[in-house]
């Protein structure tokens, strides 16, 4: 008790020094601003899949090898389909007209590989007194001065090793594949790739325009980049609604506009000064960060609020008594906020660590400029005018009623029991995470890759990496074993390549023929000798079935390590399934932290009864995750970061309840104080939260349902399941 009084004292003392010395603080503040934006570099923006992997893991070591060692680098696969028609000479001109404006017009392709590309080898004898010859003559041929329109002329690739890669069965669509030369600049995957996918698609709309009966879907990793960073742009316009919200819901429930304006102003305030150190730290942006201002607003409104009610329950008092009475409860609630999202720092993904780094950092920073830089600005600006008007107030529902709801005592007991459902929960949680599945159905990335999977059968591929490009036989027999595979619908081989190339030639002829591929894409993609890989075209790249591929690989075909499975889905897949790791490791030790400070203030506070207050307040949480269980919410790496937040903001109404025993009041007094801000922040923390429900990504709307089914549990816990297992028998 005495350590509390002292620490709220030394609390008080550093809110009265801000509001003595307001221009100190204030220029502190300007200097603070004018470092940020003079040493603020150019942030570096992640939104391709193998940035957010882990550098050190195995397999993201032997994907960047992979893309070393045979050229792999971002592509953009276009497939073009004629509606209900075979494509014809003409149609093929067209598409090769696009092509040519393409390549002409866009800079830092590589290659690219399409029928129009395929050479197929002949040997021509010596006649009429001319040298033998090898020819390399194109797979097909077409007159696009004099086009046909009345025959199919893609039938020869089926006599390719790229059948059902670059056509369709019935030889109504064309695949082209457009490589990219990669660039060691800033955002070069996030900035330049977009730009240059999005400029072949204007192009090809201009051609859409003239022959309506051909439709493209662009596919592939340059599309993914591109389909991302216009998401995370449109993701952007979140922060509006956000505010548009705040504004409408603080007059719903403070009664003025000014409330929000203040509110909106500590909190652009605060993010400034988290992105400005992000900056200076040089910390990328990411899916995961992007959200970092929904998430700063999440943890500073339960302050903000309860500095208001505080002015609502006494409107004698100058607003600087509600700063100097909730110093300390304040205080202690950002600190579980910062438990919260610090332990995410355990996890071994460093995109969850950059996140629960300046997450914890963000409530650090929130309680700062709410606490000590808002009370010098109103004190600058001499104002003594209050932000809550009672009067105004939303009238139709009464928070005052709604907060003097009796929950049955009975009712209380038995939800407790979901308490025995969290171990089995744990260990039945769906981790599941498909790159495709970010995307909305509706988006013209995945309507892409859905009519692949329904063309083709493959949704996409993997590597299979030879050690030894000469030990035919032993690859061979792997190959024939992989092949047999479930989950395997085609494997393009590097021996079925150079066969492809050298059938019916001579083995003098042949030596020519492989010397002079060497420089080809064709065989630069599969061989980079003394090494080899076979491309696997895959059914299903969901997270089991590629691990379950790579183990199989390890352990039953490739254990002397001739050979491993190797590619983006691969490195993905590792990665993945550090997920449910990630959750449980931050799940306990940020429930063991934040129930050793509840516990530390109920000792220094008389009469209070720890376990009552203990199983109500983590409640929430715990329901939650049996929520995620039975239902089998898919869980990702944005998913999981659910039950950190939720737990970093779990004991926030607990500390406000018990910290009015400091007073000499009793925990029901500190319930019956507290529960309308209690209530009130719920209501526009959860309403918030379903702000990611306008998200263009498919995981961030499955976070805002959660949070706000979480938040709404939590008041649920902490305030009427409290209240129902204290009242006294003769009170029921």
């Amino acid at each position: 008790m005495v350590f509390l009084q002292g620490f709220q004292k030394l609390l008080v003392s550093m809110i009265s020094y801000s509001i003595r010395n307001p221009k100190k603080i204030i220029f502190f503040l300007f200097t603070l601003i004018v470092i940020c934006i003079g040493q603020a570099k150019p942030f570096k923006l992640l939104i391709t899949i193998d940035e957010l992997l882990n550098k050190s893991y195995q397999t993201y070591q032997e994907y960047s090898d992979l893309k070393e060692d045979f050229e792999v680098m971002p592509s953009v696969f276009v497939i073009i389909k004629k509606q209900d028609s075979v494509l014809n000479e003409a149609d093929l001109c067209h598409i090769r007209g696009w092509r040519n404006k393409v390549n002409f017009n866009t800079s830092n392709i590589y290659y690219s590989i399409s029928p129009i590309t395929l050479r197929k080898t002949s040997y021509v004898k010596e006649q009429n007194g001319e040298f033998p010859k090898l020819l390399f003559n194109p797979l097909l041929r077409f007159n696009c001065d004099l086009p046909r329109t009345d025959n199919s002329i893609l039938s020869p690739i089926a006599t390719t090793p790229w059948k059902k890669i670059f056509s369709n069965d019935d030889y109504s669509d064309f695949g082209i594949n457009i490589t990219f030369s990669e660039k060691d600049e800033l955002n070069f995957q996030s900035k330049v790739i977009p730009q240059l996918v999005r400029k072949m698609k204007i192009f090809w709309s201009e051609t859409e325009k003239l022959y309506p009966e051909l439709k493209a879907y662009f596919i592939g990793e340059a599309s993914y980049h591109q389909e991302m960073s216009d998401g995370l742009k449109k993701n952007f316009k979140l922060n509006i609604i956000i505010s548009v919200i705040i504004i409408i819901l603080f007059k719903a429930f403070l009664g003025t506009w000014s409330s929000s304006l203040i509110f909106l102003g500590t909190l652009i305030l605060s993010t400034g000064i988290l992105f400005g150190l992000m900056s200076l730290t040089g910390t990328p942006i990411d899916i995961l960060n992007n959200a970092l201002f929904l998430l700063l607003t999440v943890s500073s409104m339960g302050d903000f609020i309860f500095l208001s009610n505080f002015q609502s329950r006494n409107p004698d008092k100058h607003w600087k008594e509600a700063f100097l009475n909730n110093a300390l409860p304040s205080f202690l609630t950002s600190l579980t906020t910062f438990v919260g999202f610090i332990s995410l720092y355990s996890s071994d993904l460093d995109i969850v660590k950059r996140l629960g780094l300046w997450a914890a950092v963000s409530g650090v920073i929130e309680w700062i400029v709410i606490f000590l830089v808002l009370p010098a600005f109103l004190t600058f600006l001499k104002s003594d005018f209050k932000w809550i008007d009672s009067q105004k107030v939303f009238k139709i529902i009464s928070i005052n009623w709604i907060s003097k709801i009796n929950f049955p005592r009975k009712l209380t007991y038995l939800l407790l029991v979901a308490y025995l459902f969290i171990p089995y929960s744990l260990n039945h949680l769906n981790v599941s995470d498909v790159p495709l599945e970010l995307f909305e159905k509706k988006s013209s990335y995945r309507v892409g890759m859905e009519y692949l999977k329904e063309s083709r059968g493959y949704s996409g591929d993997v590597s299979l990496v030879f050690k030894d490009f000469s030990d035919e036989e032993f690859n061979q027999e792997v190959l024939s074993k992989i092949k047999a595979l479930v989950n395997v619908v085609k494997i393009e081989s590097p021996y079925l390549m150079l066969s492809y190339f050298t059938e019916g030639l001579s083995p003098l002829n042949q030596k020519v023929v492989r010397r002079s591929l060497r420089t080809s894409p064709s065989y630069k993609r599969l061989i980079s000798e003394p090494e080899a890989r076979a491309i696997i075209y895959l059914k299903s790249t969901d997270l089991k079935s590629i691990n379950d591929m790579r183990i199989y690989v390890n352990e039953e075909l490739c254990t002397s390590k001739r050979c491993h499975l190797s590619g983006l889905h691969v490195a993905y897949a590792d990665f993945s399934q550090e997920v449910p790791k990630t959750l449980l490791r931050s799940f306990k030790l940020s429930l063991a932290i934040v129930f050793m400070i509840i516990l530390t203030l109920s000792f220094m506070v008389k009469n209070i009864p720890v376990f009552k207050l203990s199983m109500t307040t983590f409640w929430g949480v715990a329901i939650v995750i049996c929520i995620m269980s039975v239902f089998q919410i898919k869980i990702n790496f944005i998913t999981c970061v659910v039950i950190s937040t939720l737990v970093g903001l779990t004991g926030d109404n607990a500390i406000h309840f018990i910290l009015n025993g400091i007073k000499g009041n009793n925990l029901d007094q500190g319930i019956d104080e507290k529960s309308e801000a209690s209530i009130i922040t719920a209501i526009i923390m959860s309403i918030t939260s379903l702000t990611f429900l306008f998200s263009c990504f498919n995981p961030p709307k499955v976070f805002g349902v959660l949070l706000f089914v979480g938040f709404l549990l939590s008041l649920l816990g902490d305030l009427y399941m409290l209240k129902s297992i204290m009242r006294k028998s003769r009170d029921l």
